[in-house]
């Protein structure tokens, strides 16, 4: 389709260019400017507790001239070059080189990629023949809806995002064109995702690749008498940019694979996939009972087989992407009304949002069975990733809701909560993809391509096709705006949560949950009306698309998706991440001690009332008392810290005092693990241990020193470089390799040019 400001007698492209910069860029540095513009950072989560941490005694020790590989601070003794959360190898981390204040690097590292997923997002749709407003509304909805805003708190998953369209195009050419430059590039994306930190989304591209594939194969030709190519081939290319992204990122997948091999995610005591099951049923170790439970059965609590199903997405949930936290905002008050349901799950994501008109147009343009094929692609794409983003909540959910209707026990329920659902077939059929975890990681592979089906669907409204959408609007609007006013009456008589509580954001606020519910359906109802209206106004000056209505609705969609959004990157001041910790001074943490950090808790005051400023106030605690991975900014070794792969002896020592103080157990697992200091909660007094002076120690917080003679052998992990060694060398040659390869293409192209005398052509 010719994109509408292309077309004859339009207007120039410059206001389009700009009108498309500013809707995108506006609501970014609304969301992210309180941080980037200000000595503030982002407060929510592993954003705090995590990476800034993990980040700055990785840029530290590069700092001090060494490579940060082992890090003896951490459950004694981790490879951090293995964990693929410190993402040392990624080029994206020179930021850190810079010579600015860390605070200011990280925040860069942060907005840097969400900048990055709406430029990438935009060039798709570009590339993709999407006139500028389309793409425009294309790189908003995908680059500040709830689903990719969130993972600023988890950055891996961001870089991960960020790569996304990129590697969608690139998809697209190998597969379509079949061209081998192509596939090389596209193993040069997907190891940028691992070498970031996301080797997830690295396997879901080639996971739509293979759909793609599948659908070129069995689909109509786009082009009577065309042929794109045979599926070997279009596989092969496909294997070959795997292969390609593993040689390129072995330095980050031969020590991760070596760690995750002896780690809590490969310990199991029955098998979760058909490859467990038939590797230990042909050894004899597991029988087929032991198979059936541990295929079709509930996964056992405390296992990473449970773990991996955490995060899923709610079915009700999908609401949100109507109505704008309708289920009530989660943060800085406790009032999400959601969390209050019997299955709600935890919260990946607190919003879901990413804007009305992308959600209607995106679910207008689905085609399962057109003849264009990419409109296919997406289409599967959507409902396959959104499917499987319920995680849990799969047919045995289902089936075990009618069971217990119909008066059955739950215990004799056979089927596990996420058999017949769509992760649960990628975990049991995919090859290592049980490693992996939380569901509702997959929504982001669904944003982009309902944001891709949005541009398409903007193009073909406003070139006069606008009667069902027109029609979509006025429904959704005038439904929204009675179903509001009816919200708003039942708020006078109903209590929301009464004497419910969080131990992190206090009492339920059952006004505010009202407020939110109110809210989001006024919001559907406004921005569906006035987006109706626009759509209409446009039309009337058919055939030709208006420019100043597709501005207008351009500008709609920003501001409403910011309004709905804003609350999403909390802040807190910097100065909470510098000041030294309390709890690390009382311990003498420049001397390195052992120390075992509790069970995680939060003060009494938390539970009680509520604030306005709880972010600031859980990080303020965290930090002081040492919770994630805050000991790496004291220097204080903490035996149970939060990493990314954990080791499954490690686990299973400190599973033993987990849940106790007192008894043989835990004096045990102290001695072995040689702790010298044990920071609990005050209403957890210990056994073997003398309570240290708590003045002024954080709230709710004491320190015990541990009586207990150090074990006589003492746990002590050691570093193995070899991993390491055969991961650095195997990517030093391969993308030195990829850099001759490109530098060669650059010069021919050159030359072309320099021969032919004729530059190359640009779009519009």
């Amino acid at each position: 389709m010719e994109s509408p400001e292309l077309s004859p007698g339009k207007p120039r492209v410059w206001p389009a260019r700009v009108v498309a910069l500013l809707a995108v860029a506006t609501p970014i540095l609304v969301l992210f400017g309180p941080a980037l513009f200000s000595d503030r950072l982002f407060a929510l989560r592993d954003a705090g507790h995590y990476y800034y941490p993990l980040f700055k005694w990785c840029a530290d020790m590069w700092g001090a001239g060494s490579v940060p590989l082992w890090n003896p601070l951490e459950n004694c003794g981790t490879a951090v070059h293995a964990d693929p959360t410190a993402s040392i190898w990624y080029p994206g981390k020179l930021v850190f080189a810079l010579r600015l204040e860390f605070s200011v690097k990280f925040k860069l590292y942060i907005v840097g990629h969400v900048v990055l997923c709406a430029w990438a997002a935009y060039w798709l749709a570009r590339k993709w023949e999407g006139g500028r407003y389309a793409c425009a509304l294309a790189a908003l909805s995908y680059s500040c809806g709830g689903s990719v805003v969130f993972q600023h708190c988890n950055v891996v998953y961001l870089v991960g995002a960020a790569w996304l369209p990129v590697a969608a195009a690139l998809v697209d050419e190998v597969l379509r064109e079949r061209r081998f430059a192509s596939a090389v590039w596209l193993g040069v994306v997907l190891a940028l995702m691992v070498l970031g930190g996301d080797p997830q989304m690295a396997y879901h591209v080639l996971l739509l690749g293979g759909l793609y594939a599948v659908l070129l194969a069995f689909g109509k030709r786009e082009q009577p008498g065309s042929q794109i190519g045979s599926s070997w081939v279009r596989l092969a290319l496909l294997g070959g940019a795997a292969i390609a992204a593993f040689l390129l990122a072995a330095v980050q997948i031969l020590p991760s694979a070596e760690a995750t091999a002896t780690s809590e995610r490969a310990a199991f005591d029955a098998p979760r996939s058909i490859y467990e099951a038939a590797g230990q049923f042909s050894a004899g170790k597991f029988d087929g009972s032991q198979i059936r439970m541990g295929l079709v059965g509930q996964p056992k609590n405390g296992t990473h087989h449970a773990t991996a199903y955490d995060f899923s997405i709610a079915p009700w949930r999908f609401a949100e992407l109507a109505w704008p936290n309708c289920g009530g905002r989660m943060y800085p008050k406790h009032r999400r009304w959601f969390s209050l349901l019997a299955d709600e799950p935890r919260i990946w994501s607190p919003a879901l949002y990413l804007g009305l008109l992308p959600l209607v147009l995106g679910l207008g343009a689905l085609d399962f069975r057109g003849s264009e094929v990419r409109t296919r692609w997406l289409s599967w794409t959507l409902v396959l990733f959104a499917l499987g983003s319920l995680g849990s909540f799969g047919l045995g959910w289902v089936a075990r809701k009618v069971w217990l209707a119909c008066g059955g026990s739950g215990a004799d329920f056979p089927l596990g909560n996420p058999v017949g659902g769509v992760y649960w077939l990628l975990v049991v059929l995919l090859p290592k993809y049980v490693y992996f975890r939380y569901p509702a990681k997959l929504l982001v592979v669904a944003s982009l391509a309902i944001a891709m089906l949005a541009a398409r669907g903007w193009d073909r409204a406003l070139a006069g096709e606008p009667r069902r959408l027109t029609i979509a609007l006025l429904v959704l609007g005038i439904g929204s705006g009675i179903a509001g006013l009816a919200a708003l009456v039942a708020s006078q008589f109903f209590v929301l949560g009464e004497s419910q509580t969080s131990s992190a954001f206090g009492p339920f606020d059952s006004l505010g949950a009202w407020n939110d519910v109110v809210w989001s359906l006024v919001h559907a109802a406004v921005v569906a009306l006035a987006a109706a209206g626009l759509i209409w106004q446009n039309n009337r000056r058919a055939p030709a698309p208006s420019h100043m209505s597709q501005a207008a609705l351009l500008a709609l969609c920003a501001a409403e998706l910011t309004l709905a959004n804003h609350w999403l990157v909390p802040t807190a001041p910097a100065q909470l991440w510098r000041e030294p910790s309390v709890v690390a001074r009382a311990i003498d943490g420049g001397n390195s001690p052992r120390a075992y950090r509790g069970t995680p808790w939060f003060p009494q005051s938390f539970l009680l009332e509520s604030s306005a400023t709880r972010l600031e106030e859980i990080v303020a605690w965290e930090r002081q008392t040492l919770a994630g991975r805050y000991g790496l900014l004291d220097r204080v070794a903490i035996v149970n810290a939060q990493v990314g792969i954990k080791r499954a002896d490690h686990e299973a020592l400190l599973d033993g005092i987990a849940d106790s103080t007192s008894g043989e157990a835990w004096r045990d697992a102290l001695g072995r693990l040689g702790v010298d200091y044990a920071i609990l909660s005050t209403e957890s007094p210990p056994d073997f241990a003398e309570r240290v002076p708590d003045d002024g120690l954080p709230e709710d917080t004491a320190i015990w020193r541990v009586t207990v003679p150090p074990h006589k052998e003492r746990v002590e992990y050691r570093f193995d470089p070899a991993p390491f060694y055969r991961g650095a060398w195997i990517s030093g040659v391969s993308w030195t390799v990829v850099a001759l390869i490109g530098l060669t293409a650059f010069i021919r192209r050159l030359a072309r040019s320099s021969t032919t005398g004729t530059p190359r052509a640009r779009r519009g």
